[in-house]
């Protein structure tokens, strides 16, 4: 049976608005503007990181050199796994009450704070008119070998056929390290930072 593991502490970076969803990773003038939550129960999970005034060019370690991390030793496949959606507020520009969901990961990883992988997977289309799902539909991504962190950033739109997509990305990245040692496990996630949605997913790290 595979394990679960809840990260549910938070990393929090005091940081400017983002652009888009799915934007890079952090500067790395933003190390000094960390605050670490003090409740947190172990060193061996970083649960998110904000994107704004993100770009795929810098990055920012939310973790520090205290961690014992965990490299992988070959290429993996990533596999996210959504299991439920809420919609929270009103979406759509036509006055309907229940919107358009599609919603995409964009994962990244690390070595030791250097950036390896930065992709999008495809699309999953839940439906139209659609406020509470639950199910399990999944996308997958090969990554690279020789990584300690990965980051699931969820990108959600609210589609339209005649007016322009809307975005409703929280902006946060969701977390953990020492990857190497979490290989098989499923490791349960949400996007807690959202306001117009509740998303809920799982992550799981296989060797190809």
């Amino acid at each position: 049976m595979k394990k679960r593991i809840s990260l549910s502490f938070a990393v929090f970076l005091t940081i400017a608005a983002l652009t888009a969803c799915g934007n890079g990773p952090l500067s790395p003038d933003t190390y000094e503007d960390a605050i670490y939550d003090v409740s947190r129960e172990s060193s061996d999970e970083i649960d998110f990181y904000n994107r704004e005034n993100d770009t795929d060019d810098d990055y920012s370690y939310s973790g520090s050199s205290a961690y014992t991390s965990a490299y992988t030793n070959g290429q993996t496949t990533l596999s996210v796994f959504l299991e439920y959606y809420l919609q929270l507020k009103t979406m759509d520009d036509n006055g309907l009450s229940d919107g358009d969901p599609r919603i995409s990961f964009t994962l990244k990883t690390y070595r030791d704070g250097e950036k390896k992988d930065s992709i999008k997977t495809s699309t999953i289309n839940l439906g139209d008119n659609v406020g509470i799902w639950s199910d399990n539909k999944s996308v997958t991504v090969t990554l690279s070998s020789g990584i300690n962190e990965i980051y699931v950033c969820p990108n959600f739109v609210d589609e339209d056929p005649f007016f322009d997509d809307k975005e409703y990305c929280s902006n946060y990245c969701y977390g953990f390290d020492n990857v190497g040692q979490k290989i098989g496990e499923e490791i349960l996630q949400d996007d807690y930072m959202a306001t117009h949605y509740v998303l809920k997913w799982y992550a799981v790290l296989d060797y190809k």
